[in-house]
């Protein structure tokens, strides 16, 4: 059997290379991956905060505040004021509905799914990839 480390590894390869296609996609759309996950995240809930995001995403602040000053000053997402003056709400833009349009027309357009293929290529390690075996 393989041992967790190693099923552990090619789960994060399969990761990183989906990410990597995906970033190659939308980049011609100026952005990338994880502006992509807060605005996918955002059209599901409707609004939310830096710590909200950071939780859901198991991501650090500085690097959703950098995405989201990014992102706002791209017309992307707008942040309002919340409950108290020190939260912020953040919420898409119309400008963020076209993102959004734009980057699901070009992974429907995509003539090569590359999920499809990375999995297919990893199936072996998938197949033995299983809850007790990921216990260390």
């Amino acid at each position: 059997m393989t041992n967790p480390t190693q099923l552990f590894h090619q789960y994060l390869q399969v990761s990183r290379s989906l990410v990597s296609k995906m970033n190659e996609q939308i980049t011609a759309l100026e952005i990338y991956h994880n502006q992509w996950t807060i605005l996918n995240y955002l059209k599901n809930c409707g609004y939310s905060t830096i710590p909200d995001i950071c939780s859901y995403l198991d991501v650090d602040s500085v690097i959703i505040t950098r995405s989201v000053n990014s992102m706002e000053q791209n017309n992307m997402i707008k942040q309002v004021p919340g409950k108290d003056e020190q939260e912020k709400r953040i919420e898409l833009t119309p400008g963020a509905k076209r993102y959004i349009q734009n980057v699901l027309k070009l992974q429907k357009k995509s003539k090569e799914k590359p999920w499809k293929a990375l999995l297919k290529k990893n199936r072996k390690y998938f197949s033995r990839l299983s809850l007790k075996s990921l216990i260390i």
